[in-house]
C-alpha cells in the first residue's frame, strides 16, 4: 500500500493511483495531464466517448474551472465539499485537458468530503478520479476492491471503507430547472428542501454525456436477480434489506441493514456484491426488494444497470 508523500510523488509523475473518497475509491491522475487521463481511460478499459469526473480541494477552486450560473453556484456553496457532481460549461481558463471530458463544451466537477483526499487534491491539483474499478465491474469502496479489480497492479492509498458507499449525485446546472442525470446520497427530497427548481430526469440518451450513465454498469460476474422474494432457490446468494426469513436451504446471505435503514444500505450494497461475487458458494446472486425513494433510488439505479446482462 502506499503511503501519502508516495502517492502524491507518483500523481505529479503523471502515474495513477487509487485514491479514497467518502463515496468510493477512484482510479485517480491529474486532470491537466493527457499522459495520465490516457493512462486512466487504458487501465480502465474505459470507452474515450464516457467523460470523467474532475475532483478539487475546494469549492473556489473548482469554481474557476467552470461556468456557474447565480443559483448554481449557490446551490454548490451550500453542499460542497460532498457527494454532489454538478456538468457545468467549461471555462476558458480551465487545466482540464480535453480528453478528460472527451472534447465535450461541458466538464464534471465536484468537491469530495474527504480529509485524505483533500490533502492529496491541496498538494496535486485537480484530480480526474473514476471509480477505480474495470469500466462496468462492480465499483470498489475498500482498498481491498480495488487491488482485487487490477490484481495489485495499481498502487492504492488505504483509508479504510468508504462511508457513503455509493457515487456522487450528478446534477446538470446548464439548464432550469436544475436536472439529476444520475441520483446519489444528495437526493431528490433533500435537495428540495433547499432547492425546489431541481427536477429528475432518466437518462435514456444513446449519447454519453453524464459520468457512469452508460446502461449496463457496476456489474458483478455472477448474474444478478432483483426484487427476490423467498423461498430463495438454493443456489442463490440472497442480499437482504429489513426482516427477511431465510430458508434453511440458502447457502449464502448478506444483510444490508436489518433496520431497514437506506444509507447502510447504500453504504453496504457494493461490499455485499463483492462478497457474494467471490463465493464459492453460491451461482447467482438476489437482492430483496428496497424501496425507491430517497437514496433507495440510487441504489436501485445502480443494481438496475448492474443485472443487465452482457452480450
Amino acid at each position: 500500500m502506499l503511503t501519502f508523500s508516495e502517492a502524491i510523488s507518483l500523481l505529479q509523475k503523471n502515474q495513477i493511483v487509487g485514491l479514497p473518497t467518502e463515496t468510493v475509491y477512484g482510479l485517480a491522475g491529474r486532470a491537466d495531464s493527457v499522459e495520465a487521463i490516457e493512462k486512466i481511460y487504458a487501465i480502465k478499459q474505459r470507452p474515450m466517448t464516457n467523460p470523467l469526473i474532475i475532483h478539487y480541494a475546494t469549492k473556489e477552486m473548482a469554481l474557476q474551472e467552470g461556468i456557474f450560473c447565480h443559483l448554481g453556484k449557490e446551490l454548490v456553496s451550500k453542499i460542497w465539499p460532498g457527494p454532489l457532481t454538478v456538468i457545468v460549461q467549461k471555462s476558458l481558463h480551465s487545466k482540464i485537458v480535453s480528453k478528460a471530458h472527451c472534447n465535450l463544451s461541458s466538464v464534471a466537477i465536484r468537491v469530495p468530503n474527504h480529509p485524505v483526499m483533500h490533502d492529496v487534491l491541496q498538494k496535486v491539483g485537480g484530480i480526474a478520479a473514476p471509480s477505480a474499478n474495470l469500466s462496468g465491474n462492480l465499483s470498489p469502496t475498500t482498498a481491498e476492491h480495488v487491488n482485487r479489480a487490477f490484481l495489485g497492479k495499481i498502487p492504492v492509498l488505504d483509508a479504510g471503507a468508504c462511508s457513503i458507499g455509493l457515487e456522487s449525485t450528478i446534477i446538470d446546472l446548464r439548464q432550469h430547472p436544475f436536472v439529476i442525470v444520475r441520483p446519489g446520497y444528495w437526493t431528490l427530497e433533500k435537495l428540495s428542501e433547499r432547492f425546489p427548481n431541481i427536477i429528475f430526469e432518466e437518462n435514456n440518451s444513446v449519447d454519453i454525456i453524464t459520468p457512469g450513465s452508460s446502461f449496463q454498469h457496476y456489474a458483478p460476474k455472477k448474474r444478478l436477480f432483483l426484487n427476490v422474494l423467498a423461498p430463495f432457490p438454493s443456489e442463490m446468494g440472497v442480499i437482504g434489506f429489513g426482516k427477511i426469513h431465510i430458508n434453511e436451504n440458502s447457502k449464502c446471505f448478506v444483510q444490508l441493514s436489518e433496520e431497514a435503514n437506506l444509507e447502510e444500505a447504500a453504504r453496504r450494497i457494493f461490499s455485499a456484491l463483492h462478497e457474494l461475487d467471490l463465493s464459492s458458494q453460491c451461482s447467482c446472486i438476489g437482492v430483496t426488494p428496497i424501496p425507491g425513494f430517497g437514496i433507495g433510488k440510487a441504489i436501485n439505479d445502480r443494481l438496475m444497470r448492474a443485472a443487465l446482462q452482457k452480450n
